[in-house]
């Protein structure tokens, strides 16, 4: 059985600018822009529905969450209204439900393959639906001790474009106790 929650939120053509659940008001027109082309159009903040596809044990799912969710999700979205859908973090994860993630492009976890998470976001893509990612971005977790015993060494492991994402301690909020980590 797939446990979800509905939010109604505010949406930016194509990315989330805030959640507020059911009872909250949420009213209003939102007029947004759509980077890319320029494009601009309001829309009913009231008209938009996110679906939580997620909870505290779905990385425990025999089999993989987001298999299983490429095998239901769909149909119950539409059928119960929704138009976005939010999923939970896709990184490798020093913890199961994802909010501790190590190697921030490594997209093999333990909700599956990224094969599979690519074939989930094809098929929310064909039913109209779009997908949200739930991501802690001051949650990176390092993947290693340095010389003086502290988790701060981060490594790079998958290549990407871009910088490296290789960081070091001073990558560590300063101050936060024994050794000013």
């Amino acid at each position: 059985m797939l446990c979800v929650n509905l939010v109604a939120k505010n949406q930016v053509w194509g990315r989330v600018q805030a959640v507020q659940s059911i009872g909250s008001t949420c009213t209003g027109r939102v007029s947004v822009r759509k980077k890319s082309t320029g494009d601009s159009r309001d829309c009913d903040s009231r008209d938009i529905v996110m679906m939580q596809a997620f909870d505290w044990q779905s990385s425990s799912l025999e089999g993989g969450w987001w298999d299983h969710l490429s095998e239901t999700l769909p149909g119950l979205a539409k059928q119960v209204g929704a138009s976005h859908v939010w999923l939970p973090p896709f990184t490798r994860s020093v913890s199961k439900e994802g909010y501790m993630p190590t190697q921030l492009y490594d997209l093999n976890s333990r909700y599956g393959t990224q094969a599979s998470l690519e074939r989930l976001l094809q098929l929310l893509s064909e039913a109209g639906l779009v997908p949200v990612a739930d991501i802690v971005v001051n949650h990176r977790s390092a993947d290693a001790k340095d010389a003086e015993g502290f988790y701060n060494v981060f490594l790079d492991l998958v290549d990407h474009p871009g910088r490296s994402i290789a960081w070091d301690a001073s990558a560590i909020t300063r101050e936060d106790g024994p050794g000013g980590y």
